[in-house]
Order: structure tokens, then sequence, then C-alpha cells
């Protein structure tokens, strides 16, 4: 921990971090912080390891600290931080912080882009597995359900039991585990292959266990996304688990941004400013596609074997006539617009762009190898159809994730 006097303010601010870095979450937000703190700020910055529900930590009365951001996950943290008069960001949005601005994840656009994903496969049975009493979960839930019926599909649900009183996330967690047969059962009963989306990592890690003690294939009869992308829970899941990315790296940053104003004694945001993700990590349980029509089955599997690399449809037309079913452009284009509501060189592209976001996450690699890797021979055109698609250079997707 960082360390500074009662009796002496410098005049590099001293800012407290009440996060913590067990989670990938918190350890995202750190790093949008200390990419603030590099790049425009000079702070004296406190922190130390903590739990998501630990009160303020003693030494935060004793510094003469100028600001604090953190993730108000109790009434009990909040009243400690009210009674310091201090400029404060919240990072969690828990808690209603009357006076306390909020730089949240968007649970709304989550939620959309994994039932996109879903709906991308194909697939027209849905479900959500969630966490009773956790709001992220209830807010995910629901657009979720909205997403996938403005689609003309229902969600089949299934929420752990919540704890009797008001519990934080940990206690929240916990208490899930005693759902798990409750989970195995529901799972079962599911119409398949179903697309689920579980309310986190930990969720989907739980869904996956209960898939595998029930003998259900994944993802050919149940393909789960998660939320979080923890690298470490995610790939200790059978299979790994796909997640969607939220951008805490930019949540972390504009947390910054605003508790640098208010310290400069700048107006106060009242409103909470939402943050949407910046992609999915596609891992082995989503890598499927739900589709009864075999031209289209078998053209959309020779796309994802040859991952988009230099690929156009006239190769697509070669392989199926090989395969012994002749057609013609027209035909294919027809049966894809059916199907998946896009065309095939739709449906290249976007393959080619997961691949990209593998290779940027899971390698070191420059970008003008990527390109290439996924059939464009130059990397400023790579760059260029990768922000169309995700909002961001492939550059700024591969640092959000910590990479």
């Amino acid at each position: 921990m960082a360390q500074g006097g009662r009796g002496h303010v410098s005049r590099r601010p001293t800012v407290a971090l009440l996060i913590e870095s067990s989670r990938a979450y918190g350890r995202g937000l750190l790093r949008g912080i200390a990419r603030y703190v590099r790049e425009t700020a000079q702070w004296n910055v406190l922190h130390q390891e903590r739990s998501l529900s630990d009160a303020a930590p003693v030494w935060l009365s004793h510094q003469a600290c100028n600001g604090v951001i953190a993730r108000v996950e109790s009434p009990r943290l909040l009243e400690q931080l009210r009674r310091l008069r201090l400029p404060v960001v919240d990072v969690r949005g828990v808690l209603e912080c009357q006076g306390i601005p909020r730089v949240l994840s968007d649970d709304g656009a989550i939620a959309v882009m994994a039932a996109e994903h879903l709906l991308d496969r194909g697939l027209r049975n849905f479900a959500f597995c969630g966490f009773g009493g956790a709001d992220y979960s209830r807010r995910r839930q629901e657009a979720f359900c909205q997403r996938v019926s403005v689609a003309g599909y229902a969600v089949d649900l299934f929420n752990t039991t919540a704890p009797l009183r008001r519990a934080d996330t940990q206690r929240i967690e916990a208490a899930a585990i005693a759902s798990e047969n409750q989970i195995r059962r529901w799972v079962k009963q599911l119409p398949t292959p179903v697309g689920m989306m579980a309310c986190n990592d930990i969720c989907g890690r739980m869904v996956l266990d209960a898939c595998l003690r029930e003998a259900l294939r994944v993802p050919e009869s149940v393909a789960v996304v998660g939320v979080d992308n923890d690298d470490v829970l995610c790939e200790l899941s059978s299979p790994p688990l796909s997640s969607v990315q939220p951008d805490c790296d930019r949540i972390g940053y504009r947390a910054a941004e605003l508790l640098a104003r208010m310290m400069r004694g700048g107006h106060r945001v009242a409103r909470s400013l939402y943050i949407g993700p910046t992609g999915i990590v596609t891992r082995l349980s989503t890598d499927m596609l739900a589709v009864d029509d075999r031209l289209v089955a078998e053209s959309l599997a020779f796309i994802r074997r040859s991952r988009g690399k230099h690929l156009s449809v006239e190769h697509i037309l070669d392989h199926l006539a090989d395969s012994g079913l002749t057609t013609s452009r027209s035909t294919l284009e027809r049966r894809f617009a059916e199907h998946l509501k896009r065309s095939p060189r739709d449906e290249i592209a976007r393959v080619a762009m997961e691949r990209a976001c593998e290779l940027l996450l899971g390698t070191g690699l420059p970008l003008q190898r990527i390109a290439e890797s996924v059939g464009l021979a130059y990397s400023e055109y790579f760059i260029r159809v990768f922000k169309q698609r995700y909002g961001v250079t492939p550059g700024e997707f591969r640092r959000r994730s910590g990479r």
C-alpha cells in the first residue's frame, strides 16, 4: 500500500481504491484506473487486497486522502464513505448513493450481446440461469428475455434461491451452491438444442457442471455463455466457457477521470454513466450452429473449419459440389437468408472476426500477422473492419481485456 502522512497533503492527490483484485472484473477496473494515472494524472494511490464485501479499511480514516473510487457493496461501507466527506465515485451500483456518481457496466447491453450471440447460432430454444437476489442478474435476465422475445422466441428461466435477508454478492453466490441439484433437474428438462445465458461466469460454470453430471452434450445440446470473461474460471470449465467481456478498463478509466474532475472542484455528476461491453470471447461452450438445412449446415461447417481465411462464396460452392450438394449462388444466398438472416459473405466475415478476437486475446501476434490469419492482406484494412464491427480498434480491444 502506498503511504501518505496525515499532517501533510502533497501536491499529488492521494486516492484510495476500494476495489478487489481477486475477481477479473475488479482487476479490469484497476487496470483502467492505472492507465488514467499513467497517461493523465499524478496520484498517490492507496490500495490493498480486499474482498468485495469488506468494510472500509482501518487506515482510510487515518490517511490524508483527496478522493475514493470504490465498489460500494454494503450500506455499512456507504455510510463510512459518507463520513469522510470526500469526493467518491462508485463502480458497483448496487445501492442508491445520493450525491455519489456511478460508472457502471451496461447490463442491458451485455444481455443483448449474449442473446444475439446465441441467436446467430440458429437456436430457437433459449434459457437464462441467474442468481436470486442479485441486482445485476435481474437486469440481465430482463434484457435477455426482451431481446429473445423480439426475435419471436420464449425463454425458460431459473434463479437460485435468494437469501432470506438482503445479502451481498458473495453470500448470494455461496447460497447458489445449495441450488446445484435444482439446476441439474431444470437443465435436464429443457428442450434442446438450447442457448443459455448465465448471469456471470460463476453461474456459467455451475450450469456446465450440471450438464456434465447429466450427460448433456455442450454445446450440441446446451450452448452456454457467461459474463465477465474471467479467463481462469472460463478455462477451468468443461468445456471452456464463452463469455461476454465487460469494458472494465474503460469503466475504471472514466471513473478516474470523473474523480479527478471532482477533486479539482468540478461539477458532481448525479446520474449514472453506463459503459457497454467490448465483445464476446467465444470458447467451446457455444462453438456450434443449429441449422436443419443440410446445404446451409455443410456450408457453415466449412466456413468454421476454414476460420474465414482466404475464403469466398465460390470456395463454398466448390466445396458443396465436391460433397454432392451442387447448387447455385442464388439458392445458397436465399437459404442462408431464410435460416440465418445473413448472407454467406456475412458469415465468412463474422467467423473471421471471431477468430481475430481469439488471436488478440490468446496470443501476442502483431496485427499484420492476425490480419493475414483471417484473410486480410493489410493491417490497416483489418483495423478498419474490426472497428466497424466492434466499435474499438484491435489494439484497444486487446488492451481493455488486459492482454
